[in-house]
């Protein structure tokens, strides 16, 4: 039986490169990503954590951020400052449980993939006022509801 010899044809056509990240660099990210907000929960209050994630992460402007966490722009450029200063001083508040941290890091997911960053204003900023209108039709909320505890209750 004789053999003979295949010859493609066609155009020569190289390897295809990996364009999808690497496994690796996912975990790498993931865990960076954890020890980022693991030392934001630990080192800044509740307001500083707001301001902080959305004026570095987000880059919302000075009103937006008064607005959202009820001071003047004034008071939040001062807590801002004053979080850039204790975020690269490392100096820790408080100690973040484990499920603090996955909490965190899934609502900061979320805030990226869909825009929209009220669960992480909430999450990272607990003494959330929610207020409520009915639009005069019904009555929605009639006092302020103080606490993401009691809102998410």
């Amino acid at each position: 039986m004789a053999r003979r010899r295949e010859e493609y044809v066609g155009s020569w056509l190289p390897e295809p490169l990996l364009t999808s990240p690497d496994v690796a660099e996912d975990v790498e990210l993931a865990d960076n990503l954890s020890m980022a907000m693991l030392l934001v929960l630990e080192m800044l209050t509740p307001t500083e954590r707001a301001v902080f994630v959305l004026r570095e992460v987000f880059d919302l402007g000075y009103d937006e951020l008064a607005e959202a966490v009820g001071k003047t722009p004034a008071a939040v450029r001062q807590i801002a400052h004053r979080a850039r200063a204790r975020v690269a001083e490392r100096r820790s508040r408080s100690v973040a449980s484990p499920a603090e941290t996955r909490g965190a890091l899934e609502a900061f997911r979320r805030a990226i993939e869909t825009g929209d960053l009220q669960g992480l204003v909430d999450l990272l900023a607990p003494d959330v006022v929610a207020l409520g209108d009915g639009g005069g039709v019904k009555q929605a909320m009639p006092r302020p509801v103080v606490g993401a505890d009691k809102w998410l209750a």
